[in-house]
């Protein structure tokens, strides 16, 4: 970057009130770390309890699902595990709290994820919350860890439908982005 952009950039960021932004792996060592920031955000800007834990668990489910499923890989140090790298950004927009995230996903997965968000925005408050645990329950009848309900988890927290754009980056590869309004 140039040097004579570090200002544009801080003064859009502030334009723009993003609170936080983190590109790179999303390595649990690293999650929690900007877990950590994102908490002392929260509470100097003197949120409810409700909002914040949303936020924040929403911030925890999207640096997840991007260190999970990102086609992205960097080597995690010494060891031979490979993270997923993305972005991540945490902001305000009039009165609301947003998470943003986004990674690279192999352009073959595309239309079923499109087919997953476009479901969960389609159902109401107490179907998103029955089909939650559905599919919590499904994950623990076949012993999955998480069984696909970070995406139901956060339109339940969100107060609009989740937002969302698949760009095709080339044949083999798409740029998923992300957007949840608290």
């Amino acid at each position: 970057m140039e040097i004579e952009r570090i200002d544009a950039l801080k003064e859009q960021f502030s334009n723009e009130s993003i609170m936080f932004c983190y590109v790179g792996s999303m390595s649990h060592i690293i999650m929690e770390q900007m877990g950590s920031v994102i908490k002392q955000k929260m509470a100097q800007a003197e949120l409810t309890m409700s909002v914040s834990q949303k936020v924040f668990g929403t911030f925890i489910e999207q640096v997840q699902n991007i260190g999970n499923y990102s086609a992205e890989k960097i080597s995690d140090g010494d060891n031979i595990k490979e993270i997923g790298a993305g972005i991540v950004v945490v902001g305000k927009e009039n009165d609301n709290f947003y998470i943003a995230g986004g990674n690279l996903i192999k352009a073959s997965s595309k239309e079923d994820l499109r087919n997953r968000i476009d479901t969960i925005n389609q159902l109401d408050r107490k179907e998103k919350k029955d089909y939650f645990k559905q599919k919590l329950n499904e994950s623990k009848a076949r012993e999955d860890s998480g069984g696909g309900v970070g995406l139901i988890d956060m339109a339940r927290k969100a107060s609009e439908p989740i937002q969302y754009l698949i760009k095709d980056v080339d044949d083999e590869y798409s740029f998923f982005s992300l957007k949840v309004i608290i």
